[in-house]
Protein backbone atom coordinates (compact mmCIF):
# COMPACT_ATOMS: atom_id res chain seq x y z
CA UNK A 1 0.00 0.00 0.00
CA UNK A 2 1.39 3.72 -0.09
CA UNK A 3 0.91 6.45 2.28
CA UNK A 4 0.73 10.14 1.18
CA UNK A 5 1.33 12.54 3.82
CA UNK A 6 -0.37 16.15 2.47
CA UNK A 7 -1.26 19.74 3.95
CA UNK A 8 -2.60 18.28 6.31
CA UNK A 9 -4.37 14.79 6.00
CA UNK A 10 -3.13 11.49 5.10
CA UNK A 11 -4.20 9.62 1.21
CA UNK A 12 -3.86 5.86 1.18
CA UNK A 13 -3.87 4.10 -1.40
CA UNK A 14 -3.89 -0.11 -2.00
CA UNK A 15 -2.82 -0.44 -5.99
CA UNK A 16 -2.33 -4.22 -5.10
CA UNK A 17 -6.74 -4.47 -3.82
CA UNK A 18 -7.86 -2.85 -6.47
CA UNK A 19 -6.32 0.57 -7.00
CA UNK A 20 -8.21 2.82 -5.37
CA UNK A 21 -7.51 5.06 -2.38
CA UNK A 22 -8.53 7.45 -0.19
CA UNK A 23 -8.23 10.41 2.52
CA UNK A 24 -8.07 9.90 6.17
CA UNK A 25 -8.73 13.15 8.51
CA UNK A 26 -8.70 13.74 11.75
CA UNK A 27 -11.93 14.02 13.39
CA UNK A 28 -12.41 18.09 14.76
CA UNK A 29 -15.69 17.40 16.36
CA UNK A 30 -15.84 15.42 19.44
CA UNK A 31 -19.16 14.93 19.15
CA UNK A 32 -19.07 12.74 16.10
CA UNK A 33 -15.76 10.74 17.65
CA UNK A 34 -16.78 6.96 18.12
CA UNK A 35 -16.54 5.71 21.65
CA UNK A 36 -13.21 3.50 20.87
CA UNK A 37 -11.84 6.65 19.10
CA UNK A 38 -9.50 9.01 21.17
CA UNK A 39 -9.75 12.89 20.71
CA UNK A 40 -6.91 13.97 18.12
CA UNK A 41 -5.67 10.65 16.96
CA UNK A 42 -9.49 9.50 16.05
CA UNK A 43 -9.48 9.60 12.00
CA UNK A 44 -12.71 9.33 9.39
CA UNK A 45 -11.21 6.70 7.45
CA UNK A 46 -8.78 4.32 8.74
CA UNK A 47 -5.86 2.44 7.14
CA UNK A 48 -6.34 -1.28 7.71
CA UNK A 49 -4.14 -4.30 7.05
CA UNK A 50 -4.61 -8.12 8.33
CA UNK A 51 -3.30 -9.46 10.86
CA UNK A 52 -0.24 -11.57 10.56
CA UNK A 53 0.93 -10.27 7.25
CA UNK A 54 3.73 -8.69 6.48
CA UNK A 55 2.97 -5.13 4.65
CA UNK A 56 4.51 -3.02 2.45
CA UNK A 57 4.42 0.38 2.14
CA UNK A 58 5.28 3.00 0.39
CA UNK A 59 5.49 6.37 1.68
CA UNK A 60 5.68 9.59 0.09
CA UNK A 61 4.95 13.82 0.60
CA UNK A 62 3.06 15.72 -1.51
CA UNK A 63 4.45 19.15 -1.12
CA UNK A 64 6.75 18.86 1.91
CA UNK A 65 8.45 16.76 4.02
CA UNK A 66 6.30 14.46 6.50
CA UNK A 67 7.24 11.29 8.63
CA UNK A 68 5.28 8.26 8.81
CA UNK A 69 5.57 7.22 12.63
CA UNK A 70 3.45 4.39 14.54
CA UNK A 71 5.18 3.78 17.32
CA UNK A 72 3.56 0.21 18.42
CA UNK A 73 4.44 -1.07 15.26
CA UNK A 74 8.35 0.42 15.84
CA UNK A 75 8.01 2.37 12.58
CA UNK A 76 9.27 6.06 11.22
CA UNK A 77 10.44 7.04 8.62
CA UNK A 78 10.33 10.24 6.40
CA UNK A 79 7.55 10.83 3.99
CA UNK A 80 9.71 12.83 1.41
CA UNK A 81 8.25 14.48 -2.08
CA UNK A 82 8.76 12.63 -5.28
CA UNK A 83 11.05 10.99 -6.67
CA UNK A 84 12.58 10.48 -3.19
CA UNK A 85 9.66 7.62 -2.50
CA UNK A 86 10.41 5.05 0.82
CA UNK A 87 9.07 2.20 1.85
CA UNK A 88 8.85 0.34 5.36
CA UNK A 89 8.09 -3.40 6.15
CA UNK A 90 5.46 -3.86 9.10
CA UNK A 91 4.06 -7.18 10.49
CA UNK A 92 1.01 -6.66 13.00
CA UNK A 93 0.74 -10.08 15.26
CA UNK A 94 -2.74 -8.89 17.26
CA UNK A 95 -5.89 -7.16 16.00
CA UNK A 96 -6.77 -4.00 17.55
CA UNK A 97 -6.35 -0.22 16.36
CA UNK A 98 -2.57 1.65 16.48
CA UNK A 99 -2.21 4.96 16.43
CA UNK A 100 1.08 7.21 15.12
CA UNK A 101 1.09 10.64 13.95
CA UNK A 102 3.24 12.82 11.47
CA UNK A 103 6.37 13.30 13.08
CA UNK A 104 8.11 16.44 10.97
CA UNK A 105 7.15 19.84 11.12
CA UNK A 106 5.19 20.39 8.59
CA UNK A 107 3.02 23.71 8.85
CA UNK A 108 0.00 25.41 10.69
CA UNK A 109 -2.09 21.96 10.92
CA UNK A 110 1.48 19.33 11.46
CA UNK A 111 -0.52 18.35 15.02
CA UNK A 112 -4.02 17.34 12.75
CA UNK A 113 -1.89 14.10 10.79
CA UNK A 114 -2.67 11.43 13.73
CA UNK A 115 -2.28 8.00 11.52
CA UNK A 116 -4.92 5.06 12.42
CA UNK A 117 -4.22 1.36 11.74
CA UNK A 118 -7.09 -0.98 12.03
CA UNK A 119 -5.45 -4.56 12.39
CA UNK A 120 -8.41 -7.27 11.38
CA UNK A 121 -8.38 -10.61 10.46
CA UNK A 122 -7.43 -11.76 6.66
CA UNK A 123 -11.64 -12.81 6.17
CA UNK A 124 -12.41 -9.19 7.57
CA UNK A 125 -10.23 -7.33 5.20
CA UNK A 126 -10.61 -9.22 2.09
CA UNK A 127 -14.70 -8.25 3.19
CA UNK A 128 -13.55 -4.60 3.46
CA UNK A 129 -11.65 -4.41 0.47
CA UNK A 130 -14.61 -5.56 -1.29
CA UNK A 131 -16.25 -2.43 0.10
CA UNK A 132 -13.49 -0.30 -0.90
CA UNK A 133 -13.29 -0.92 -4.18
CA UNK A 134 -17.32 -0.07 -4.02
CA UNK A 135 -16.55 3.27 -2.43
CA UNK A 136 -13.26 5.02 -3.26
CA UNK A 137 -12.62 3.68 -6.52
CA UNK A 138 -9.74 5.64 -8.44
CA UNK A 139 -11.13 7.13 -11.91
CA UNK A 140 -7.34 7.92 -13.70
CA UNK A 141 -9.40 9.93 -16.27
CA UNK A 142 -10.32 12.36 -13.56
CA UNK A 143 -8.18 15.76 -13.58
CA UNK A 144 -5.32 15.67 -10.58
CA UNK A 145 -3.84 18.50 -10.62
CA UNK A 146 -5.08 22.78 -10.96
CA UNK A 147 -3.56 22.90 -14.39
CA UNK A 148 -6.17 20.11 -15.53
CA UNK A 149 -9.31 20.94 -13.09
CA UNK A 150 -11.52 23.66 -13.38
CA UNK A 151 -10.03 26.96 -12.52
CA UNK A 152 -13.49 28.35 -11.01
CA UNK A 153 -12.60 25.32 -8.04
CA UNK A 154 -10.03 23.77 -5.94
CA UNK A 155 -10.56 20.91 -3.62
CA UNK A 156 -10.01 21.46 -0.23
CA UNK A 157 -7.77 19.28 2.29
CA UNK A 158 -11.66 17.65 3.31
CA UNK A 159 -12.57 17.25 -0.26
CA UNK A 160 -14.77 20.16 -0.47
CA UNK A 161 -15.35 22.14 -3.82
CA UNK A 162 -14.49 25.90 -2.46
CA UNK A 163 -14.39 28.61 -5.06
CA UNK A 164 -10.76 30.45 -5.03
CA UNK A 165 -12.36 33.55 -3.26
CA UNK A 166 -14.91 31.76 -0.79
CA UNK A 167 -12.71 29.40 0.88
CA UNK A 168 -10.44 30.17 3.95
CA UNK A 169 -8.78 27.16 3.89
CA UNK A 170 -5.05 28.31 4.72
CA UNK A 171 -2.63 25.18 3.41
CA UNK A 172 -0.13 24.92 0.84
CA UNK A 173 -0.19 23.95 -2.74
CA UNK A 174 3.17 22.51 -4.32
CA UNK A 175 4.66 25.13 -6.76
CA UNK A 176 4.02 23.05 -9.81
CA UNK A 177 -0.03 23.16 -8.76
CA UNK A 178 -0.45 26.88 -7.53
CA UNK A 179 -2.73 28.74 -9.71
CA UNK A 180 -1.73 31.60 -12.01
CA UNK A 181 -3.13 35.01 -11.68
CA UNK A 182 -7.31 34.34 -12.29
CA UNK A 183 -8.68 36.43 -14.97
CA UNK A 184 -12.26 36.77 -14.23
CA UNK A 185 -15.58 39.28 -14.40
CA UNK A 186 -15.26 41.81 -11.60
CA UNK A 187 -18.23 44.02 -11.46
CA UNK A 188 -16.27 47.16 -10.60
CA UNK A 189 -13.57 46.18 -12.66
CA UNK A 190 -13.75 44.23 -15.91
CA UNK A 191 -10.77 43.51 -16.76
CA UNK A 192 -9.42 42.91 -13.21
CA UNK A 193 -7.86 39.96 -11.97
CA UNK A 194 -6.82 38.40 -8.81
CA UNK A 195 -4.05 37.14 -7.35
CA UNK A 196 -3.81 34.61 -5.01
CA UNK A 197 0.00 34.36 -2.70
CA UNK A 198 0.85 31.21 -0.26
CA UNK A 199 3.00 31.27 2.43
CA UNK A 200 3.72 29.16 5.24
CA UNK A 201 0.76 30.40 7.72
CA UNK A 202 -1.50 32.18 5.51
CA UNK A 203 -2.61 33.36 2.26
CA UNK A 204 -3.08 37.00 1.36
CA UNK A 205 -5.19 38.18 -2.58
CA UNK A 206 -4.19 41.50 -4.24
CA UNK A 207 -6.59 42.89 -6.96
CA UNK A 208 -4.80 44.35 -9.92
CA UNK A 209 -6.03 46.40 -12.57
Amino acid sequence: MKATGKQWFWTYSYPDNGKFEFDSVMIRDVTKLRADQPRLLGVDNEMVVPVNKTVRVITTGAEVIHAFAVPSFGVKIDSVPRPNQRDLVSKATREGIYYGQCSELCGKDHSAMPIAVRVVSEQAFATWVEEAKRKWARDDSAPTNFAAADPATRLTARGHNDTLEGTDHGYILPRRQRPRPLHEAQHDHPTGWRRFVYSTNQRTSARCT
